[in-house]
C-alpha cells in the first residue's frame, strides 16, 4: 500500500457511453452533414461527471478493431451483435478529438477491450492507495466493484445513472461483485453471445450463486440441485458453464502502467477546444470554454455618421463603390412596423454606421445614400434583405442590385436549421465570429451592428463556396435571390380586407356557439367548460361511459383529441363537441383576430411570407398566417370572403396548380400509366378509382372517388393501409387489396415508393428537380418512428420541394411580365400552389392569360401542367376567367 495522499481516479468507458448516446439521442448533424449525436452525448456526460466528481485523475479507454483474445478463445464471442452503425464509427475519432483538446488520455490494447483497459488501471489504482470511479453503460463491469472502486452506470439515455458500491450490487443481485462472473457464466448473455446454461435465467442464476456460493462449489454438487432439469443441465454445460466465466472475467493485469504524471487532470485548452464545439455545431458547450469577448476589437471598429452633413461625404465616397455589405440597427417585429433606428454599412473593409434619434432624423440621413442603395450597378449584401428593403422602403428608398443575402444561403446550405439568426449562422460557418457571443440583435448597440458587418462580409465568401460545392449556386443565382425583392413588394402591397364581413361571421358565430353549448349541456345533462380536457374526459367517460382510446393515455388522463372524438363519433355529443370546437377556433383564431391585425396606415394586411422556414422550400406566412385560411368546411370558406380588391375598379385573381404534385409525381417516375391520364386530361381520381375498384370509370360513384383520391394522395406520401381503412370505415385487408391494385395500375410509383428512401440513406439527402437539398440523417436512426417519418420525408419532398421550385420560377415570371407588359395588377399572396393577385378590371383578361402562361411554362414537365384561373370581388365568389387565345 503506497503512503502517497489518495486520490480520486474516473475511468470511463469511452466505446459504451457513445453507443448508448447514439440510440438514445436523437439525430443531431453539423453544417457538414456529419452526425454528432454520440460525441454530443458523451461529451455531455464526460464533462457532467467532471463538474461533480472533481477528480484528481481521468482516463477514457476504447475498444481497438480487431479480433480479441476472447474471440480467438471462442469464435462466436459476439457473433450475434450488429455491425456498428456507418454514422457512428466517424464520431469516435470526433470523440477522441476532444480528449486530446481536454488533455484527456485514451488509452487501448490491441487483442483487450477497454473493460479490460479499465480493469487492470482501476486495480493498479486500488492498489495505489486511490478511490477510482468507473463510468460505463455496461452492467458488467460491476465485477470490478471493490471497497475502493465503484461504478456509475447510465440506465436511459445519459443522464439517468445509478451508483454502485458493494451495498448496491449486494442490494441488486444477493452476492458480492466478485460473483458477477460465475453469475453470468450460468445465466449467459445475448448481448455478447455468451453461451451459459440453457434453461437457467437470471433469477434461477441470482438464486443458486447465492445458495452455493460460487460456479465451482455448485457444478462440485450438481446432481443435488433441484428441479432435476436444471441439475442435468449443470452437469451436461458444466465445461461451457467454466468457458463462459473465462469470457466474462475482466482483465486486470495488462502490461499497462499507472502513468499518475499522464493521468493528471489538466485545465484544457480551451481556444481549440471552442475551434471543435464550434465545427462539430455544440453551440451550449461551446459557451463554456469561450472566453469572454475583449471590450473593443477591430472588427468592433466604426465611423459614426449623425449628421446630415456626414452622410452627403459618405454619399460621395460611396459613389463607385463596387459591393456593399448592409445591417439595419432596428426594433424587433414587422418590418413594416419596427422602428429603424440606424445602418451599418461595409465598404472596402470600413465599417460606418448612420445612427440618430427618432425616424425623422434617419431618414435625413438616408436620404443623400438614396443614389447608392438604388443603384443595381452596386451590389448589396446582408442577412435578410427582404427586413431591409421593407425597412428602408417606409423611408422612400427601395434597394436594388441585392446581390447576396446569407440568410437564404445559409438556409439553402443547411434548410433543417431551427434559426437562420445571424448570430447562429455565424456560429456554424465562422471559425471566430466577430459579434457577440449573444448575437448581433437587431436593436443591439452600434459595436454589435459593425461585428454583424463584418460576419455578414465573412459569411458570403464560406457560403458562396458551401453553395457551389453543394450545386446550389444556380438556384441561389437564378431563384432564391431574385425573389426578395418580389416577396418584398408582396408584403409591402399586402391584403385588403372587408372587416364588416368578419364582424357580421363573428356574430353568427357567436350565436352558434351559443347554441351549441345548450345542446351539448342537454345531452351531458349538466353544464361544464367544453373547453377543458379534464372535464370533457369526465362527462365523455366517466359519466356517459363512453370507451376511452386506452392507446391514447397522458400524464393527466385519456386523450380527448379529435382523433380520439372522431372514433366516438356515435353519440350525440360527440359530433356537437367537435363542430364547437371548429366554431370557437374558427372565431378566436381568424374572424375576430385578423381586423386587429390590419395596419391603420395602409388598411391592409401584412403578413410576412417566409422565404427560409419550410424544409422544403415552400413559403410559408406568419403574422398572421394567411396560408392556413381554412378551406374543408363551408363556414372556413366563408372567411375567404372577407379577402377583397382593396383598390376602386379592382378585382381579385387566384391562379392555382392543378394536382400539380402527382404531376411531379408521374414525371419523376416515369410511370406510364400515370402519364397517360395527364396526357389525356383524364379525371385522375375518377381513373384510380376504376382500377381499384374494377368497375367502368361512368360506373365509379362519388364515394369511389373520394377513396382513389385520398389514396392518390395518400399514397405517395406514406400514408398506411391502416390509416386509409380507418378513414374510410373499411377493414385493413379490405384497404390494403385496393392499395395492391393502385400499385398494380402504377408500378413505377411503387418501385419509388419503394426505392426513394433506399437511395436517401445512401445519400443522406434528397433533392429536388432544381436541385435543391434536404438532409434526411433520420432514415440512419434506429428510432422507428423518427426512421419512418424520414422515409415518408424522402418520398414526399422531390414532390413538395418542386413544387415550391416551380411556383417561385412562375413568380418570377408573373412580376416580370406585369412590369414588361405595364399592366397594373399586384401579386398579393401565395398560398401553396395558388396565386392572388389585385387587378383592374380591365386587365383582367390580359392578366390571367400572363399568369396561366407564367405558371404553365414554369417548368417542362412530361405532363403538362394544368392552371385554373378565377376572377371576382372576393377570395371566396371568384368565376373562372378564360385564357384561351
Amino acid at each position: 500500500m503506497s503512503d502517497r495522499p489518495r486520490q480520486k481516479l474516473v475511468l470511463v468507458d469511452g466505446n459504451s457511453l457513445l453507443y448508448r448516446a447514439f440510440f438514445a439521442l436523437p439525430p443531431l448533424t453539423n453544417t457538414q452533414g456529419e452526425m454528432t449525436n454520440a460525441v454530443y452525448g458523451f461529451t455531455m456526460m464526460l464533462l457532467k461527471v467532471l463538474d461533480e466528481e472533481q477528480p484528481d485523475l481521468v482516463a477514457v479507454a476504447f475498444d481497438l478493431p480487431g479480433p480479441t483474445f476472447r474471440h480467438r478463445r471462442y469464435p462466436e464471442y459476439k457473433a450475434t451483435r450488429e455491425r456498428m452503425p456507418d454514422e457512428l464509427s466517424p464520431q469516435i475519432e470526433m470523440a477522441r478529438a476532444v480528449l486530446d483538446a481536454m488533455h484527456i488520455p485514451a488509452y487501448e490494447l490491441e487483442g483487450y477491450e477497454a473493460d479490460d483497459v479499465i480493469g487492470t488501471l482501476a486495480a493498479k489504482a486500488e492498489q495505489a492507495g486511490h478511490e477510482v470511479l468507473i463510468v460505463t453503460g455496461d452492467l458488467d463491469e460491476l465485477q470490478l466493484v471493490s471497497d475502493r472502486v465503484s461504478v456509475l452506470v447510465t440506465r436511459r439515455g445519459i443522464t439517468d445513472t445509478h451508483l454502485y458500491d458493494r451495498a448496491a450490487v449486494r442490494e441488486r443481485y444477493g452476492f458480492e461483485p466478485e460473483k458477477l462472473p460465475d453469475f453470468r457464466a450460468l445465466r449467459g448473455d445475448t448481448t455478447d453471445n455468451i453461451p451459459g446454461v440453457p434453461g437457467v435465467g437470471e433469477k434461477t442464476a441470482s438464486a443458486l450463486i447465492r445458495d452455493y456460493g460460487s460456479l465451482d462449489s455448485l457444478l462440485e454438487k450438481a446432481e443435488e440441485v433441484k428441479p432435476a432439469r436444471i441439475a442435468d443441465a449443470l452437469q451436461a454445460y458444466g465445461d461451457i458453464a467454466r468457458e463462459s466465466r473465462e469470457l466474462s472475467l475482466i482483465v486486470r493485469d495488462l502490461p499497462l502502467p499507472l502513468d499518475e504524471e499522464r493521468l493528471r487532470r489538466r485545465p484544457p485548452d480551451a481556444a481549440r477546444l471552442a475551434d471543435l464545439f464550434r465545427r462539430l455545431g455544440f453551440r451550449t458547450l461551446l459557451s463554456r470554454f469561450e472566453g469572454p469577448p475583449e471590450p473593443e476589437t477591430p472588427s468592433a471598429e466604426h465611423r459614426a455618421i449623425s449628421q446630415a452633413k456626414q452622410a452627403r461625404a459618405l454619399a460621395e465616397e460611396l459613389r463607385g463603390e463596387q459591393r456593399l455589405v448592409l445591417h439595419p440597427l432596428a426594433e424587433g417585429g414587422p418590418p413594416l412596423r419596427a422602428k429603424l433606428k440606424g445602418l451599418g454599412l461595409l465598404a472596402g473593409g470600413r465599417a460606418v454606421l448612420l445612427t440618430a434619434e427618432g425616424e425623422g432624423r434617419i431618414g435625413e440621413l438616408l436620404a443623400p445614400l438614396k443614389g447608392v442603395l438604388e443603384s443595381p450597378s452596386a451590389p448589396k449584401v446582408g442577412h435578410d434583405l427582404k427586413r431591409l428593403t421593407l425597412l428602408l422602403g417606409r423611408h422612400g428608398i427601395m434597394p436594388a442590385g441585392l446581390s447576396f443575402d446569407t440568410m437564404v444561403a445559409a438556409y439553402l446550405v443547411d434548410p433543417s436549421r431551427r434559426s437562420q439568426d445571424l448570430a447562429e449562422v455565424a456560429f456554424d460557418h465562422l471559425p471566430a465570429p466577430a459579434q457577440p457571443r449573444e448575437g448581433a440583435d437587431r436593436a443591439a448597440g452600434p459595436e454589435a451592428a459593425a461585428a454583424a458587418l463584418h460576419d455578414i462580409a465573412a459569411l458570403e465568401g464560406r457560403l458562396s463556396e458551401a453553395l457551389r460545392e453543394l450545386d446550389l449556386w444556380q438556384l441561389f443565382v437564378e431563384m432564391e435571390m431574385p425573389l426578395v425583392p418580389v416577396l418584398a413588394d408582396m408584403e409591402r402591397t399586402g391584403v385588403a380586407l372587408d372587416t364588416g364581413v368578419l364582424a357580421a361571421l363573428s356574430s353568427r358565430l357567436a350565436e352558434r356557439i351559443s347554441e351549441l353549448e345548450r345542446e351539448i349541456y342537454a345531452l351531458a345533462g349538466q353544464e361544464f367548460n367544453i373547453s377543458s380536457p379534464k372535464q370533457l374526459r369526465e362527462i365523455l367517460f366517466d359519466k356517459l361511459g363512453l370507451p376511452p382510446d386506452k392507446s391514447r393515455r397522458t400524464k393527466t388522463g385519456y386523450s380527448t383529441d379529435a382523433a380520439v372524438l372522431a372514433g366516438l363519433s356515435d353519440h350525440e355529443i360527440v359530433a356537437k363537441i367537435l363542430e364547437y370546437r371548429e366554431v370557437t377556433k374558427l372565431k378566436s383564431t381568424y374572424v375576430d383576430a385578423l381586423p386587429k391585425l390590419v395596419d391603420p396606415e395602409t388598411g391592409r394586411l401584412h403578413t410576412s411570407l417566409n422565404q427560409t422556414v419550410t424544409a422544403t422550400g415552400r413559403l410559408s406566412s406568419s403574422d398572421p398566417n394567411l396560408q392556413n385560411i381554412p378551406v374543408r368546411s363551408e363556414l372556413g370558406m366563408e372567411i375567404r370572403r372577407a379577402f377583397v380588391a382593396g383598390l376602386p375598379g379592382h378585382v381579385l385573381l387566384g391562379a392555382d396548380y392543378s394536382q400539380i404534385e402527382l404531376r411531379i409525381l408521374a414525371h419523376i417516375t416515369g410511370d406510364e400509366n400515370l402519364t397517360e391520364i395527364f396526357l389525356r386530361d383524364e379525371d385522375l381520381h375518377r381513373a384510380a378509382a376504376a382500377e381499384i375498384f374494377g368497375v367502368a370509370p361512368e360506373a365509379v360513384t362519388p364515394p369511389m372517388r373520394s377513396f382513389a383520391k385520398m389514396v392518390n394522395f395518400g399514397i405517395p406520401y406514406g400514408i398506411s393501409e391502416f390509416r386509409l381503412g380507418r378513414e374510410m370505415g373499411i377493414p385493413v385487408e379490405e384497404a390494403r387489396r385496393y392499395v395492391s391494385r393502385y400499385f398494380a395500375r402504377f408500378p413505377k410509383v411503387h418501385e419509388y415508393v419503394e426505392e426513394m428512401p433506399r437511395r436517401a440513406r445512401e445519400a443522406g439527402y434528397v433533392t429536388t428537380l432544381f436541385g435543391r437539398r434536404r438532409p434526411l440523417p433520420e432514415l440512419r436512426t434506429r428510432a422507428p418512428a423518427q426512421r419512418q417519418a424520414a422515409e415518408r420525408m424522402a418520398i414526399n419532398t422531390p414532390m413538395q420541394g418542386t413544387a415550391a421550385d416551380i411556383i417561385k420560377v412562375a413568380m418570377l415570371r408573373v412580376a416580370e411580365g406585369l412590369r414588361d407588359r405595364g399592366l397594373g395588377a399586384r401579386m398579393i399572396l401565395q398560398v401553396h400552389d395558388e396565386l392572388l393577385l389585385e387587378v383592374p378590371e380591365a386587365e383582367v383578361r390580359d392578366t390571367a392569360r400572363l399568369v396561366a402562361d407564367c405558371m404553365s411554362q414554369a417548368y417542362q414537365l412530361r405532363v403538362p401542367l394544368k392552371v385554373a384561373v378565377r376572377a371576382g370581388p372576393n377570395w371566396l365568389e371568384m368565376e373562372p376567367v378564360d385564357t384561351r387565345g
